[in-house]
């Protein structure tokens, strides 16, 4: 349990930060407004939103790394269109903003992919060389 609070604390971390950076471009872009502190707590409102549905839904859709990327994806698209939209009102429904969330969504979602699969991979490797390190010590004791 404490892991996967680690977890989904470090994800929301993760897609936080790559929220923020997205957010900020298009806002010097002019394409997004500007980015004041209420902008930015409500952003971490909705990645915290996420996290919390994901934290408790994960366990529920197991099967498969495209499922759960789908399923995932779909959560995040949900929760985006549902709070960030009517409750906390950071865009408009309308056609031309929906595609501009839809590309940041994704931009987030698969850059928190690819950030957390090196992070898995570094601690892969760290406990691998860990494992090997072990075994010749054990192997130069016998």
């Amino acid at each position: 349990m404490a892991e996967r609070i680690r977890h989904t604390l470090l994800t929301n971390s993760v897609s936080y930060t790559l929220l923020m950076l997205c957010f900020s471009v298009l806002s010097l872009l002019g394409i997004a407004g500007p980015l004041t502190a209420t902008v930015a707590l409500k952003l971490l409102a909705v990645t915290s939103a996420i996290a919390l549905v994901m934290f408790f839904t994960d366990p529920l859709f197991q099967g498969g790394l495209a499922r759960q990327m789908l399923v995932g994806l779909g959560e995040v698209v949900l929760i985006v269109f549902l709070l960030g939209g009517p409750v906390l009102q950071l865009f408009p429904l309308v056609p031309g903003v929906l595609l501009i969330v839809l590309g940041m969504i994704c931009f987030v979602y698969f850059g928190a992919w690819g950030v957390l699969l090196v992070r898995n991979k570094a601690d892969s490797d760290a406990i691998n060389r860990q494992l090997s390190q072990r075994r010749r010590g054990d192997s130069h004791g016998r």
